[in-house]
């Protein structure tokens, strides 16, 4: 399972249900983590690496739902010795996100970001 390990930004936690289109078919997964780059999606149906896929979502706190297009860069297939912590699943990366996505999923990451200091 290669993984991209230059990545530029810091992934966050998050479990919010996504839509994703593949092959004519409508499927369902649950996120586990986003970065401004891409997200992972919890899933049994994974598609191969390198498949567009299009995903469909709403970020907490935003009632939009976010519209992109991704490009599968990694995939975490389901085996017996995988554990609640590391579902079988898929890497995504954002491919030419709209302005208002990109925006959206900024404010997110700030919140985010803003809230876990004031945690410190």
């Amino acid at each position: 399972m290669p993984r991209n390990h230059l990545r530029v930004s810091e992934r966050a936690p998050l479990q919010v249900k996504v839509g994703f289109d593949l092959n004519d078919m409508t499927y369902t997964g649950v996120t586990r983590n986003i970065s401004a780059e891409g997200v992972f999606v919890a899933t049994v149906d994974l598609p191969k690496v390198g498949d567009k896929v299009n995903l469909t979502f709403a970020l907490p706190g935003n009632s939009r739902q976010l519209a992109v297009q991704t490009e599968v860069r990694w995939i975490r297939e389901r085996t017996p010795l995988l554990n609640e912590d590391e579902p079988p699943g898929m890497g995504l990366r954002f491919v030419n996100p709209s302005a208002g996505d990109v925006a959206a999923l900024e404010q997110f990451l700030a919140r985010r970001d803003a809230l876990m200091s004031e945690e410190d």
